[in-house]
């Protein structure tokens, strides 16, 4: 009977340990724990700021070509990155948009609403800690 009982509680600690099969699927994908790749490049500069060029958003249905609009909250920005906060007046630009939708992010790194203004600008540049 002791034999039993410990073995019940040995196959009990261990299976304690086992991960569900999405715990493994999340542990395995890399790019799901990771910060959005979508931009034109990415550069480390000397005061070990990040300068994202060109970012740009995938919405759910896989359009990954759509511009950031300037409105867009630029902490939140930098967390869909998976940076730290927005360097302050870090001389980003902004890309002339005259025909196409532009994301607003918000500062949870999510996307906000669709930008529709002909007037709108989108994001070409920005630095990050």
């Amino acid at each position: 009977m002791k034999k039993l009982l410990v073995g019940l509680l040995a196959l009990g600690s261990v299976s304690s340990f086992a991960m569900t099969e999405f715990e493994i699927n999340l542990s395995e994908s890399f790019n799901t724990l990771s910060g959005s790749k979508n931009y034109e490049a990415k550069y480390i500069n000397d005061d070990g700021s990040i300068s994202i060029i060109k970012p740009r958003f995938s919405n759910p249905e896989g359009n990954g070509n759509l511009y950031i609009s300037q409105f867009s909250d630029l902490n939140g920005l930098c967390k869909l990155y998976d940076l730290g906060d927005y360097v302050s007046n870090s001389g980003r630009t902004f890309l002339k948009r005259t025909s196409s939708l532009v994301v607003r992010i918000n500062s949870n790194a999510r996307f906000s609403q669709f930008d529709t203004s002909r007037a709108n600008s989108a994001i070409k540049s920005l630095m990050c800690y």
